[in-house]
């Protein structure tokens, strides 16, 4: 099986941008890579071929997610590394992630300037 067909076929790329004044610009910034599979082998053999980089699971809702930039750069890195997706809709996807990821990275989400940069990468993907 190759992992890019098990990304577009299972897995989503999130980014959540929320309103709540407990941060400095008033939003918050999620951002994750989840994977869902009812088959439990599926999910096993996607967390060996991902093994370098962290990924919490859930039984419970069938879900893999990975988190924190570090292991989203390295997860993107791993994409990058292994060819495009079949969907162009998928591949645009992947790319609007990357752009975000980047600004999350450099801490632009933590900026009103950041903020509204990451909504208009995600309206306009």
């Amino acid at each position: 099986m190759r992992l890019m067909g098990l990304i577009e076929s299972n897995g989503s790329f999130v980014v959540n941008v929320i309103k709540n004044n407990k941060y400095s610009c008033g939003y918050g910034v999620g951002i994750n890579f989840t994977f869902r599979s009812n088959e439990s082998d599926l999910l096993e053999y996607v967390q060996k071929l991902l093994s370098e980089i962290h990924i919490e699971s859930s039984k419970k809702d069938n879900t893999l997610i990975i988190k924190g930039e570090e292991y989203l750069h390295m997860f993107c890195k791993h994409i990058d590394n292994n060819g495009n997706f079949i969907s162009i809709k998928r591949q645009e996807e992947f790319l609007m992630f990357k752009k975000i990821l980047y600004l999350y990275m450099h801490r632009e989400h933590l900026t009103i300037e950041g903020i509204e940069k990451i909504k208009n990468i995600k309206e306009n993907k």
